[in-house]
């Protein structure tokens, strides 16, 4: 039986039959074609890390040649090396600047990167070039929902919508965007929609469930989060949201058997350590309630409902002034908070502060008539 050849012989060999009169020369177009199909043959078996190193061997040699770093760059995103990823893609951009595929590509990448704003503009340029293209749309309103863009957020969802309505994934966009400005309504027509599209797909099983959640349907809710679970049972949001819903029921254990196994399956989910909290704050447990609102808000400094909700439990255990301070941070957040207004309205009150007090009152009363289901 014959030997398997190393993969850096084998990379030598095909750098040898590509420059037979030295690396000046270039390399027959066949043999690039060969490092390529040895490197598929790798990522094929889940080999990405020996792939980028034939790869890298073969761009060394020839480090103009844009398949090979086209493919190091989608191997290095598979290992999870994004800043790596998105170099090879500015890379690919100087060297084929009309292959407007690049930018969509490193847009994609700088979001994994949580640089946004480079993400956003990667992604508009190339929806400037590329108006018909959906994924880019697609991309476009998720960025936006980090950014806190919402209505663009929305925009660019209808507008993949619009491009493309058989695919389910313009329609899980714009219910996410829908959820940041509380219009439940909309979150569960939209992954109501997705999931007719696509009955399967978790994310919009999840979706659905969540806003139907908001609408105080919990039981309907808790049927989509068993659904979503059952199909893919190493998602942690459905959980986090079943834990939830079983909170609002009243049944704390299964509430927090959830929210853990969402914390177990996710370990930085911001949100799964608020609904822990609550679940403390229900049972009277202050300290060990903000000691999880403290660890929500150092995954996710701007998850404004984690300040709102710490918030209470100060004022559960008499401190009014670091519980302005939450309120006041959760409303430069998100000023739709009407949960921060009224509660911070109570404490001008108690300062003997009774015009501050009516203001805010009277801003709480206002938003809620709009988003009653916060």
């Amino acid at each position: 039986m014959r030997k398997a050849v190393p993969a850096a012989a084998f990379v030598l060999a095909l750098i040898l039959t590509a420059f037979p009169q030295g690396l000046k020369r270039v390399p027959d177009p066949d043999t690039v074609r060969q490092f390529g199909r040895y490197a598929d043959q790798l990522i094929k078996d889940g080999k990405y890390a020996e792939a980028v190193t034939a790869l890298s061997d073969g761009i060394a040699a020839y480090p103009k040649e844009a398949a090979l770093i086209e493919l190091r760059a989608w191997c290095y995103s598979k290992l999870s090396k994004f800043e790596e990823s998105a170099a090879d893609y500015t890379t690919l951009i100087g060297l084929r600047p009309r292959e407007y595929r690049f930018l969509l590509s490193r847009g994609a990448v700088y979001s994994l990167l949580k640089r946004y704003e480079a993400a956003f503009e990667d992604l508009e340029r190339f929806v400037a070039f590329e108006p018909k293209n959906v994924v880019g749309h697609y991309h476009l309103s998720r960025v936006c929902v980090f950014l806190r863009r919402f209505e663009d957020a929305v925009r660019y969802a209808t507008k993949a919508i619009e491009l493309d309505p058989s695919s389910a994934k313009g329609y899980i966009a714009r219910s996410v965007a829908h959820s940041k400005i509380y219009n439940y309504e909309a979150v569960v027509a939209d992954a109501g929609r997705a999931v007719e599209l696509q009955p399967n797909d978790t994310f919009a099983l999840n979706n659905r469930g969540f806003g139907l959640l908001k609408l105080g349907k919990l039981q309907e809710a808790i049927s989509d989060f068993n659904q979503s679970i059952r199909f893919d049972p190493r998602h942690s949001y459905p959980y986090n949201n079943r834990g939830l819903a079983y909170l609002k029921l009243g049944k704390l254990k299964a509430a927090k058997l959830d929210i853990e196994k969402s914390i177990a399956l996710s370990p930085n989910f911001a949100e799964a350590y608020e609904n822990l909290g609550l679940l403390y704050l229900s049972e009277k447990s202050y300290e060990e309630s903000i000691r999880n609102f403290d660890r929500a808000i150092e995954l996710s400094p701007d998850l404004a409902t984690a300040y709102v909700n710490r918030a209470a439990a100060f004022v559960k255990i008499g401190q009014e002034d670091r519980a302005f301070r939450d309120f006041t941070k959760a409303l430069d957040i998100d000023g739709l908070l009407w949960a921060a207004f009224l509660g911070r309205a109570e404490i001008f009150r108690n300062r003997k502060e009774p015009s501050k007090a009516l203001d805010d009152l009277r801003r709480a009363e206002e938003l809620r008539s709009r988003y009653p289901f916060q």
